[in-house]
């Protein structure tokens, strides 16, 4: 807050000087030929051409920190996005590392593998596979569901 509040002084300071200036340098020029509305037409031109190139400059920062602020929101979304996809794959993964597993014990305390731990096998790589082109063909990450398990 305080650095608004000096900011705030700074440009009213600034504006004052401006004007006083301004007053004094056309004062100097005209030395009291001017009438008064004159002198105030004058003045009033001059304050609107600063004001147009302050709020010029005003409107170009404006517009260059909502760009920054879209760059900073798509960033966000690509995080997200990213975040989304590797939850479901390290999913998928874990998944197929416990069907593994089970063959690998199977084996060990057995020396063969089950038809059925096989089959399990085989769903698990037919679903991991089925997920991974589902992912592979999100067009709109915004959309949550196209996330689900």
């Amino acid at each position: 807050m305080r650095k608004y509040l000096t900011l705030i002084i700074y440009i009213v300071f600034s504006t004052f000087s401006l004007m006083l200036l301004f007053e004094a340098i056309k004062e100097y020029f005209f030395s009291g030929t001017l009438t008064h509305w004159e002198s105030h037409w004058i003045t009033v031109t001059f304050t609107t051409i600063i004001v147009f190139i302050i709020t010029l400059l005003s409107v170009k920062r404006l517009l260059n920190l909502q760009q920054q602020n879209l760059l900073i929101n798509l960033k966000t979304e690509k995080i997200k996005s990213i975040r989304q996809v590797m939850k479901v794959v390290h999913h998928n993964v874990n998944n197929m590392a416990n069907n593994l597993l089970l063959v690998q014990l199977e084996i060990a305390k057995k020396g063969s593998v089950s038809p059925e731990t096989l089959d399990s096998l085989n769903q698990e790589i037919r679903n991991t596979a089925k997920t991974m082109k589902k992912l592979g063909e999100i067009e709109d990450p915004n959309e949550e569901d196209q996330f689900k398990l």
